[in-house]
């Protein structure tokens, strides 16, 4: 079991010390829980009010309390090859990647819990909520000046540049599992959804893999945009023939 230091006297507070208190807590659904491999999966949010602030400090946190990403599964498993037959919960290898990516610096949730319960097959996944980010599709393009427009292409493709640079590859990497604060003025980026993430040694398979995935759902990127992208992941203004040849090859997988 993994519990962030930093919260454990607030979940203790709240009697959520453990996996069973944790899981039989209701939480704030986002929608109803994904039904599937035999069993089910779902996300919504916890939140946890510290009573034990001074006033004052309730006052400067406007009495919100602190809000939590809580993901629950239950049967909710992948064959992998350390468990060929009995398999693992899918939230194993995202705590995994969330607590890498941590010590890489590399924006994402920050991990408060993880804990499995292997003999009923369920496991509990916590995470910061990403306050005041919003999911990169959602961004009113329209409301960004052309500067502003070329600092959030470059800040998005710098950070993904720095996640692949790790040898992760994200195998789901559209603009919704890409979450952005400060949009209009100093860009931060942060990824979601990492329970894919699987890491490969070959950089020309994750720059091909994930920058298709991410231009096949742009919906709302002109053109010029998809290629400062582009340019900006391979930190390059004029390309070669190797560059060329490695977009032609996105673009086709792109439209598929």
């Amino acid at each position: 079991m993994f519990q962030s230091n930093y919260y454990q006297q607030l979940f203790a507070h709240h009697q959520l010390a453990d996996f069973n208190a944790l899981w039989t807590r209701d939480i704030a659904w986002f929608e109803p829980p994904n039904e599937r491999r035999g069993g089910w999966s779902g996300v919504g949010t916890v939140t946890l009010q510290d009573s034990m602030l001074q006033d004052d400090a309730l006052q400067a946190n406007n009495g919100a309390g602190d809000v939590f990403f809580v993901k629950k599964q239950q049967n909710h498993g992948r064959k992998s090859w350390r468990h060929p037959f009995a398999g693992e919960p899918t939230f194993r290898r995202e705590f995994a990647n969330l607590k890498f990516l941590a010590q890489h610096n590399i924006g994402a949730p920050k991990l408060v819990f993880y804990a499995e319960n292997l003999s009923t097959k369920q496991a509990i996944l916590i995470t910061e909520a990403l306050t005041d980010f919003v999911p990169l599709d959602s961004v009113d393009l329209s409301s960004l000046n052309q500067t502003q427009m070329h600092t959030l292409i470059q800040t998005v493709a710098t950070e993904i540049k720095r996640f692949h640079n790790t040898g992760l590859v994200h195998r789901a990497l559209y603009p919704k599992h890409i979450f952005v604060k400060n949009a209009h003025t100093a860009p931060q980026i942060a990824l979601i959804d990492l329970e894919k993430a699987r890491f490969s040694a070959f950089a020309y398979w994750r720059t091909y893999f994930d920058l298709a995935a991410f231009i096949r759902h742009a919906i709302g990127w002109s053109e010029t945009n998809k290629q400062l992208f582009i340019n900006a992941y391979l930190t390059k203004q004029n390309l070669n023939f190797f560059d060329k040849l490695l977009c032609k090859l996105i673009a086709r997988r792109a439209l598929r």
